[in-house]
């Protein structure tokens, strides 16, 4: 039978005297379903988790109860406001619509309460507005709109990178790396000699924001590569395009003179010293 119905002749049979005893919650045994119909009133059929999620009309997460106190779209492509929880965390475990709520964990796609075990769905998101409705350490895949994990490079320049610290979930990520080889270059703004020259498009977000300034002095302290067999991490050559100032998303253009060919691993820090996940490259 139907939850709405279900839940409608339940009120009418208490209307008439009879009494009806749930251990917790609503008395439901699992938020799982297929359709809106299987749910709440107040409650969505999320369209990928397939769980039932609360709907929040306040828009300022009010009426969300203490398991999931976020209010924020379904995903990029679903303006229907829901109440979300916070991945990582033991919210859900005290979520009151079941009544036993122990096996319940925070998606970190979806952000909603669902089965410990459940594998993560892929939610909608938008590329342009990174990592939009992923949680941290994943991206919005350009070609997919879809959220996927972070590269992390495992070419051989990408030993000795510094460890990238997803606890804080504070941490700037490297979106993507996509780099491209200059055969010549110019003698004022990028390579003195006006030799050959690896070009990086790095687009990342960073929670704590990169940084504050937009001088290529201090990029020098926010971007790291190391090519071919060199010994150790350095700073780039020159950049075309800085980062925004303040940003917690965006991209920034910048370059190693040297070799023609190269393959080498890249990191970015943020003000604090956090460092991202090492992205490989090659020209």
């Amino acid at each position: 039978m139907q939850l709405r119905k279900m839940t409608l002749m339940l009120a009418a049979l208490g209307a008439m005297g009879m009494m009806l005893t749930a251990c917790g919650g609503d008395g439901r045994e699992s938020l799982t379903c297929s359709t809106d119909a299987d749910c709440l009133e107040n409650e969505i059929c999320h369209p990928d988790a397939k769980v039932c999620a609360q709907t929040c009309p306040s828009g300022n997460g009010s009426d969300c109860p203490s398991s999931a106190k976020t209010c924020e779209a379904v995903s990029a492509t679903n303006t229907t406001k829901i109440c979300k929880c916070t991945p990582d965390t033991t919210f859900c475990a005290s979520d009151e619509r079941v009544s036993d709520a122990s096996n319940l964990e925070c998606s970190p796609t979806a952000k909603i309460c669902v089965p410990k075990g459940t594998t993560p769905v892929e939610t909608s998101c938008n590329p342009a507005n990174q990592p939009d409705t992923c949680s941290y350490g994943n991206v919005c895949s350009s070609s997919t709109n879809k959220c996927e994990a972070a590269a992390v490079g495992t070419c051989s320049q990408a030993t000795g990178a510094p460890t990238w610290d997803k606890t804080t979930a504070k941490a700037p990520v490297i979106v993507s790396a996509v780099a491209e080889k200059l055969t010549t270059t110019s003698k004022t703004t990028q390579c003195g000699d006006g030799g050959p020259a690896g070009r990086i498009t790095i687009t990342f977000y960073a929670p704590n924001k990169l940084t504050s300034h937009t001088a290529f002095t201090d990029l020098q302290n926010h971007v790291k590569g190391k090519l071919n067999a060199s010994a150790s991490f350095i700073g780039p050559s020159f950049s075309d395009r800085d980062p925004p100032a303040n940003a917690t998303q965006g991209s920034m253009v910048i370059g190693f003179c040297g070799p023609a060919t190269a393959t080498g691993a890249i990191y970015i820090a943020d003000e604090t010293g956090a460092t991202s996940n090492v992205v490989c490259v090659s020209w």
